[in-house]
């Protein structure tokens, strides 16, 4: 009896920490579309965090191994950690995870995250420019 009821109570205090994605379409890509998670933005020390869905419309690959010619991360979807220093107006990538499927589903085909200081940079894509907007633009941020 005590097993169950650590186990629900277990249950409920991960549903109520982390909350479901709010996917909001932010912009169109020449590849696909681009959504922003907006329940996903949090402080990270003095700047904030986000999460961003690339979602492409065909399989998209890293190339191929010049050796093999087995091709290098085919994914249909990345799911994207974006910092923002909304005092600088900069965005710096922090993590990545390439998915077989759309939305984040199938497989993970590779994930990783950038070690060190992060290297921020004047957004250079709509997808970059989106997230520090909406990330700078959140309520109570």
């Amino acid at each position: 009896m005590i097993s169950k009821l650590l186990a629900c109570s277990t249950l409920v205090l991960s549903m109520s920490v982390f909350a479901a994605p709010d996917w909001t379409k932010v912009a169109n890509v020449n590849m696909g579309t681009v959504f922003l998670d907006r329940a996903s933005v949090t402080s990270a020390g003095k700047y904030l965090s986000v999460r961003i869905l690339r979602n492409y419309d065909h399989l998209v690959t890293l190339g191929n191994d010049p050796v093999t010619n087995e091709i290098w991360y085919p994914h249909r979807s990345v799911n994207l950690g974006y910092l923002a220093n909304c005092e600088t107006g900069k965005v710096a990538l922090e993590s990545w995870q390439m998915y077989s499927g759309k939305f984040g589903a199938g497989e993970t085909v590779w994930a990783d995250r950038e070690l060190g200081s992060p290297s921020f940079l004047i957004p250079s894509s709509n997808e970059e420019s989106s997230a520090l907007i909406a990330t700078c633009s959140s309520p109570g941020k």
